[in-house]
């Protein structure tokens, strides 16, 4: 016959070997009967701790916006030229001189009028496109009816309006012709230096625009002769 199993003894006399977590160090330790155990406080606040210290955002850096005009200290600003015209201006188009020039730009055409009636159309157009630069080009159709001085006096009168309000004004002298008012359109370039000198106005010279620049009436530009005033326009802008 087989040996019952011996009885262990339980009496508690026995020596307790105790066991230590290798997380004891982050723990609080209550000791009850001889056991650690961990409180719901510890363990919320080890939680939160924890969550703190991977939560930290790091210090926004701000970027520093660059400073387009230090760089091109030779940049000009954008400014708005105003071209008010007769009918030798029709053919220029405002957003090709916009693009040569880079200012924002506007060309008025107005077909037939008079150094006095063109003085009517400029203050409507001032007041819509409020420019900083402002070219005219008129006197043309004056040529038949009005003495040259004349002529001259009405565009000056004219340019010194709109400079009043801060309006930098340019004319541009009278193209040449084939046919007999070519003298007297020479005429008026001659007093319109002559009198700009003395109130201070630009005056943009169309010398190189040739008989070959004329459409077959002789009177009025052809597509080179169009293309030769735009220049001539972005040149006095430009400079």
């Amino acid at each position: 016959q087989r040996k019952p199993p011996k009885k262990r003894n339980t009496t508690g006399n026995e020596d307790h070997i105790k066991l230590q977590n290798r997380f004891y160090p982050l723990i609080n330790e209550t000791t009850v009967n001889n056991e650690a155990t961990i409180t719901k406080e510890t363990y919320d606040n080890h939680n939160i701790e924890n969550t703190t210290m991977y939560n930290k955002k790091r210090p926004e850096v701000k970027k520093k916006k660059r400073d387009v005009r230090a760089k091109n200290p030779t940049r000009k600003e954008l400014r708005k030229v105003l071209v008010v015209g007769d009918s030798m201006v029709k053919r220029i188009e405002d957003h090709k001189l916009k693009n040569s020039t880079k200012h924002a730009t506007s060309v008025k055409s107005i077909n037939g009028a008079t150094t006095q009636g063109m003085a009517y159309h400029v203050k409507g157009c001032i007041k819509d496109f409020h420019p900083d630069i402002l070219i005219l080009n008129a006197g043309t159709n004056d040529l038949k009816s009005t003495k040259p001085d004349v002529i001259a006096q009405n565009l000056i009168k004219m340019a010194i309006e709109a400079s009043k309000e801060g309006i930098k004004v340019m004319i541009s002298t009278l193209i040449n012709r084939g046919d007999d008012l070519n003298s007297k359109a020479n005429e008026v370039n001659d007093f319109l230096y002559n009198i700009a000198l003395e109130n201070d106005i630009h005056i943009i010279d169309n010398g190189n625009i040739n008989l070959e620049m004329l459409n077959r009436g002789k009177l009025h530009l052809n597509r080179y002769g169009s293309i030769q005033l735009a220049k001539n326009f972005r040149n006095a802008i430009l400079n």
